[in-house]
């Protein structure tokens, strides 16, 4: 849903900027010393944003973004009467005869002033609304992002922290059994060294050391029976 909101948004900001030039264009016609020719879009209709208005992708970007509809809905009219004032423009300078054109150019050049840039500046108030709503839309989205991203990490901080407190746990509970055969072998060695061939060791892990101890007990016995 990011992407598309910012998708959106980008195609906003090129639509309302794509009517400023529309705009700048007409101006540069009607402003001209000679050769007087507008050749703007006059369907509101066939322009890039009044394709995509008329289309069935207003309606999947309506469903996506929230609160976005009803501007949508309030652009319709000064986006048509936009593209209208180029029109009563146009006819109004190439319908004059020579004798009417001087003011007939005037009249457009007042007509431009008074309606198409009020229509144009209408239409750039609804368009930042709608841009706020898209990027408040993609903020969201991204924060949706963010968030799991921060689950995914925590979670897997956790499971690193718990695989180490396992690993502790067990280091030290062979630690403890090593410890415990070794002490074991000791006393056990202390009382063979002290002539006592009968002592016994007791139990032992089933590790290397106590493999090592069980074998240590067993030649003590042999040489019990050789002493005896």
């Amino acid at each position: 849903e990011s992407i598309e909101s910012d998708d959106f948004r980008a195609e906003l900001l090129r639509s309302y900027n794509a009517h400023i030039i529309w705009s700048k264009e007409l101006s540069q016609s009607i402003y001209a010393e000679q050769n007087i020719r507008i050749t703007v879009e006059l369907n509101h209709t066939l322009c890039a944003f009044g394709q995509w208005y008329y289309s069935e992708s207003r309606y999947e970007t309506e469903a996506l973004i929230p609160n976005l509809a009803p501007v949508l809905l309030q652009m319709e009219e000064p986006h048509r009467q936009l593209h209208q004032s180029a029109t009563h423009i146009k006819r109004t300078v190439e319908e004059a005869s020579d004798e009417e054109y001087h003011e007939a150019l005037i009249s457009a050049q007042r007509y431009y002033h008074q309606n198409t840039l009020s229509y144009l500046d209408e239409l750039g108030v609804l368009f930042n609304q709608a841009i706020a709503l898209a990027e408040r839309k993609s903020e969201d989205a991204h924060g949706q992002v963010y968030a799991v991203a921060n689950y995914s990490r925590s979670s897997t901080l956790l499971l690193a922290l718990g695989a180490l407190v396992l690993a502790v746990l067990i280091a030290v509970s062979l630690t403890r059994s090593i410890l415990r055969d070794v002490r074991s072998g000791i006393a056990y060695a202390q009382e063979v060294a002290e002539g006592n061939l009968l002592a016994e060791l007791g139990t032992h892990s089933k590790d290397e050391i106590g493999e090592l101890l069980k074998h240590f007990e067993r030649t003590v016995y042999k040489l019990s029976l050789i002493h005896i």
